[in-house]
C-alpha cells in the first residue's frame, strides 16, 4: 500500500466508523488506531488482514475504496486550487 496510514483511516472513514468502534471490530485499543493513523506506528500486513477480514474486504473491493478516496481528495484540491485562484482581491 503507498500511504498505509492514510489508507487505515481511508478504510475506518468510508465504513463511516469512529475510531472506537473500528479498535472494537479489529480488536486493537483507540489509541493504537489514533497511533496508526498519525504515522507513529505502521499499518502492518497483519493489521491489514485483520482489518480486511472483519469489514468483508476481498483485495479488489479495497483497491475500489482507496480509488474512491483518492478521486475524492483529487477534486477536492483541484476546487480549493480554483477557489483561492479565482477569488476576487
Amino acid at each position: 500500500m503507498n500511504n498505509a496510514k492514510n489508507d487505515f483511516k481511508t478504510i475506518r472513514t468510508f465504513h463511516e466508523l469512529n475510531q472506537e468502534q473500528y479498535a472494537e471490530l479489529i480488536g486493537i485499543s483507540q489509541g493504537y488506531v489514533t497511533l496508526v493513523e498519525n504515522g507513529r506506528r505502521r499499518f502492518t500486513e497483519d493489521l491489514r488482514e485483520r482489518v480486511m477480514r472483519e469489514l468483508r474486504l476481498t483485495p479488489d473491493k479495497l483497491e475500489r475504496i482507496l480509488a474512491i478516496q483518492a478521486g475524492y481528495d483529487a477534486a477536492r484540491a483541484t476546487m480549493l486550487n480554483q477557489s483561492n485562484t479565482t477569488r476576487p482581491s
